[in-house]
């Protein structure tokens, strides 16, 4: 199966969906709640649109017959570009990377995103691994760094959420990272505080055996770690955190959702959301494991219920 034809697979399958259900969805209730209106909405949609579909059935976004105003998205592949954008109509669209947008911001190709920003939400399904370059920080990191700085800086209310995608797949991760990543977690377990959370005896067998949980772990901590701030004013902080998975054939699909607030600069090397980051982070226990033994009975329901939509849109009989 090339890359493309992945790519489709995955965005309109039963386990993805599971996961927009059990842990994009409450979030996004709950988000909506708070600020008392629907969202801001910023996402890699893939070719069907899925997710910005389905948030318009829970009356999540604005739609205004013609398109969603308050939505922005990017695709990079010209095909697939074209199908989202034949789906969400007179909708702001790029043509282009994620991270071309973050970097580039005086681009006027980039304007449609910077138009709407900050958004409440940004829904960065990234559909290859994080970590590939031969630098260990890779572009796709940093500029989710740059991100949360730039909003931070920005942001006049509180709290605006992430949604991570990534593959983990450890015959596409740069080695360092995996060796910078396994001595974070030697220092982690070897501090008194977070000595109660997690018990692992070897760390060497742990990342061998159950590599996806040893990303799953990681991820959140390095992104609290570096948005800890040195000289800012004002620093993001990330004060909620929840993580899931699903296999495919040979490696697993990571899922987290970060709710993330703003907070004044004390200076601290360890804020103390930094440090209960970290203990949820180092916590198995509440990782949601998405099987097909798993699923919920409204969820396949569901899913066919979205695709005819989606099908009608598009101008297709059902």
């Amino acid at each position: 199966m090339n890359n493309i034809r992945e790519i489709q697979r995955d965005f309109g399958d039963i386990l993805k969906h599971e996961a927009r259900l059990k842990l994009w969805l409450p979030a996004l209730r709950e988000l909506k709640e708070i600020l008392g209106r629907k969202l801001k909405y910023f996402t890699l949609p893939g070719p069907k649109a899925y997710d910005v579909i389905k948030w318009k059935e829970e009356e999540l976004l604005e739609f205004d017959g013609r398109g969603f105003p308050e939505v922005c998205f990017c695709e990079k592949d010209p095909n697939n570009y074209t199908n989202a954008k034949r789906i969400l109509g007179n909708t702001r669209g790029i043509k282009g990377r994620f991270e071309d947008i973050i970097q580039n911001r005086r681009d006027s190709k980039y304007k449609p995103f910077w138009e709407l920003f900050p958004y409440d939400v940004y829904n960065l399904d990234f559909c290859g691994s994080w970590f590939e370059d031969e630098e260990p920080l890779s572009q796709t990191f940093i500029s989710i760094i740059n991100l949360i700085n730039v909003h931070v800086a920005k942001r006049k209310s509180n709290r605006f959420i992430i949604f991570l995608t990534i593959r983990i797949d450890r015959s596409r991760i740069n080695p360092r990272v995996i060796d910078d990543l396994k001595n974070n977690l030697q220092d982690n377990l070897s501090r008194p505080e977070f000595s109660d959370v997690c018990t692992i005896d070897n760390i060497e067998n742990f990342i061998k055996a159950k590599f996806h949980d040893f990303i799953l772990i990681s991820i959140p901590k390095l992104l609290a770690f570096k948005i800890i701030p040195q000289t800012r004013r004002f620093s993001g902080k990330i004060t909620k955190l929840k993580r899931g998975y699903y296999s495919r054939n040979n490696y697993h699909i990571g899922k987290f959702v970060l709710a993330i607030d703003k907070e004044k600069t004390d200076l601290r090397q360890y804020p103390d959301w930094y440090n209960q980051i970290v203990r949820e982070s180092l916590d198995l226990r509440h990782i949601i494991k998405i099987t097909r033994d798993t699923i919920s009975e409204q969820t396949p329901r569901d899913l066919h219920t979205l695709k005819e939509v989606i099908k009608r849109i598009e101008g297709y009989d059902t």
